[in-house]
């Protein structure tokens, strides 16, 4: 060869290339046995999973972990407790809410929240229901598309339609709202009377009697809602005409809103009848 320093360049190349081929492979190795490590994790995921489903369907409070041989508690048990121990139980109901490194983080961001508030007041909001839980009234945190919030949801949406009804009802100064000033003032009162009865019953849905973390402070009086309910049925049927046939939705503000009233409380009803079916309600 005329000139050696001619091969350098190749020389170089092939050098650059088996770098490159090594790096190739050892990533290539490093993607398999990571992917191996996630599969061999996921099949142990699975067989805890099992293995707690099944304790749990036989209503066992813990079972013996057939790999490291330790007595787990299932979450029978920690609901019978009704809050989170904090110690990172594996199957802790309360999404591990008092895990001092997640309560620690939860309470800096409400801290941070409570610092970006303009007004120095207390904010309406906590940013703790951005995962998609929210806690009960007994500190159990479940999903928001938990049955109890459902039912929750749908009472809370019947109370505000009758809040609007109620508004409708109202006698204004203008000719077509001085034409429902037949309407009695007793129709308002008890359309109030129901809105306080409701938000009773949101309590009474927000804190499960068979998981309370804490004795419940709320107080429900003895008050017979449905004789009463029956009573002023009985009532209206004095003073209105008789039924025969179905009643085609609509009429003026207040009746129109009033059916609407009456189907989302036909929907809050098998919200609640669902909920019951799974635990026991009031």
């Amino acid at each position: 060869v005329a000139n050696p320093m001619a091969l350098a360049p190749t020389r170089g190349l092939g050098v650059a290339c088996g770098v490159g081929g090594v790096l190739l492979l050892w990533a290539g190795y490093r993607s398999h046995r990571a992917q191996k490590v996630r599969l061999q994790l996921e099949a142990e995921q699975r067989a805890i999973d099992e293995t707690h489903a099944a304790a749990v369907a036989r209503g066992e409070m813990g079972y013996t972990d057939p790999v490291s041989g330790l007595f787990v508690f299932t979450e029978l048990q920690h609901q019978s407790r009704g809050y989170c121990c904090g110690n990172g139980c594996r199957h802790c109901p309360y999404d591990h809410m008092n895990v001092p490194a997640k309560k620690a983080a939860r309470e800096a961001a409400d801290l941070r929240v409570r610092i970006r508030s303009r007004t120095g007041k207390a904010p309406i909001f906590t940013r703790s229901g951005d995962q998609g839980k929210a806690s009960m009234f007994n500190g159990e945190r479940r999903s928001k598309s938990d049955l109890a919030f459902i039912a929750l949801g749908d009472v809370d949406e019947l109370n505000s339609h009758i809040g609007l009804a109620r508004f409708a009802l109202e006698p204004a100064s203008t000719a077509a709202a001085r034409a429902l000033a037949h309407w009695p003032r007793r129709l308002q009162h008890q359309l109030e009377h129901i809105q306080h009865k409701l938000f009773d019953m949101g309590s009474i849905l927000a804190n499960p009697p068979s998981k309370g973390a804490r004795k419940s402070k709320v107080e429900h009086s003895g008050e017979d809602n449905a004789g009463l309910l029956e009573q002023w049925i009985e009532e209206i049927i004095e003073v209105i005409p008789d039924i025969d046939c179905f009643i085609l939705p609509g009429g003026a503000g207040p009746s129109s809103q009033l059916h609407v009233c009456r189907t989302v409380c036909r929907r809050a009803e098998r919200a609640c009848v669902c909920l019951h079916s799974q635990e026991p309600i009031n």
